[in-house]
Formats: structure tokens, sequence, C-alpha cells
């Protein structure tokens, strides 16, 4: 890979807190607690989150809760991924979140928030944060090592500018995607009715047609020939 272009900077240095983990979910009891980010909702590439989540916690989260803009980085078992999932929050509320997840406080000033989430969800941002990982049945990032992960950063204008228009390439793929969910739900539903006999494809035959007398689409007729 062709060496970087721009200056090199630890992740320490361009954040407003030092990074912390979550903790363990605990959904009993009565109706309230705090509304809770799950690893598996990170782990699914969502990019952003952008709604509040419905999964609580009443476990008490004094000082680890995130809040818009922070970045939530899977921490755990992180080797065995090409890249590191991460999310960034879209939603003005107070988070609890897994203790599988850091949360990664980007101080504005310093760096673009959106842009140091796509960098370590990146795969050159994937090498810098196996590196930092502890343990050998299960790799973990600790805080402490994330603080003095290298990362590489243009000027901070040219973050804006890149975080937009990934940002907004991503906002296109995720209605592409939405669109052929829906294709999907549609074929999956033709084909139970039809297989039930429920549904029944229309002939062949009955396909419709321009009429030559006065250009209206009339279905055709399957009885009759070509002369």
């Amino acid at each position: 890979m062709t060496a970087s272009p721009f200056a090199e900077v630890r992740l320490g240095d361009v954040l407003a807190a030092v990074p912390v983990t979550g903790v363990r979910q605990d959904s009993e009891g009565d109706e309230g607690g705090v509304p809770f980010v799950t690893t598996t909702l990170v782990s699914a590439g969502v990019g952003a989150l952008t709604v509040v989540p419905d999964e609580r916690t009443r476990l008490p989260a004094k000082g680890r809760t995130a809040s818009f803009g922070d970045i939530l980085l899977v921490c755990r078992g992180i080797e065995r991924r090409p890249t590191v999932p991460g999310a960034i929050l879209r939603v003005d509320a107070e988070l609890a979140f897994s203790e599988s997840l850091v949360l990664i406080r980007v101080d504005a000033e310093r760096a673009d928030p959106d842009y140091v989430r796509l960098y370590l969800t990146s795969e050159l941002g994937a090498t810098g944060l196996v590196a930092a990982t502890t343990g050998t049945t299960i790799s973990y990032l600790r805080p402490e090592g994330l603080m003095s992960v290298r990362l590489r950063l243009p000027p901070l204008e040219d973050q804006h500018l890149v975080a937009a228009k990934l940002g907004a390439m991503q906002d296109q793929l995720a209605k592409l995607e939405e669109t052929v969910g829906a294709l999907q739900g549609l074929v999956s539903t033709a084909r139970e009715g039809m297989i039930a006999g429920i549904l029944r494809p229309r002939p062949a035959g009955s396909r419709r047609r321009v009429s030559r007398t006065r250009g209206e689409v009339r279905p055709a007729d399957p009885r009759s020939t070509s002369r």
C-alpha cells in the first residue's frame, strides 16, 4: 500500500475525553432504564445510529453513556475481522452501551468525528487497532491502548469534505439496500403465494398488446393464431 501523505498523530491527541467501555445489559424488572446500544447493532455495519434503540438496561451507566457525535467501536475479538465495526451517534439522547464497545469522543476542533470513524473502520485503521489489542484467547482493545493508536489525518477542512462525500455515498447505498430488501420481500411473498395456490401467474398469452386500429392497449386473445 502506498504511504499516506498525511501527518501522523496519536488518537489520544484528538480526543476530548479518555475512551471508556460500556456496561453489562440488565433489562429485567419494571419498565424504565436507559436506552442501550448492543454490540450486535454496531456490528451490523450501520455506520450511524439515527434512532434511539428499543433495548434498555437498568444497570447504572453514570459516566458511561454516549451522546450525539460520539463514536462506538467494537473492542473485543477484532483480530478476526478485516475491518473493525463502529458507528457514530446521530440522536439527541444519552445512551448506555455494551461492555464490548468502547466510546470515542473526538474533539471537533482537532478532528472531524465522522472522518475519525471512517478511518478507524477502514482496513488501514484496523491494522493499527489490532496491533494495540491484548489477550490471547479473545483479543481486547483496552481504552489506554486505544489512546496510543496512530492515524494519519489530512487538514481539518479536507476531513470535512471527505466525510461529507463518503457520507452521501453511504446514504445512497443504504437506500439501494432498502430497495433490494423490499424486492426480496416481494419475491418471497409471490413465491409462497404461487406455491400455495393462492396466487396464479398470468398466462403468457394474456400479455398486453397495442391495437393496430386505435392504438389502444388490449389483452391478447390466447385463442388467436397468427395468419
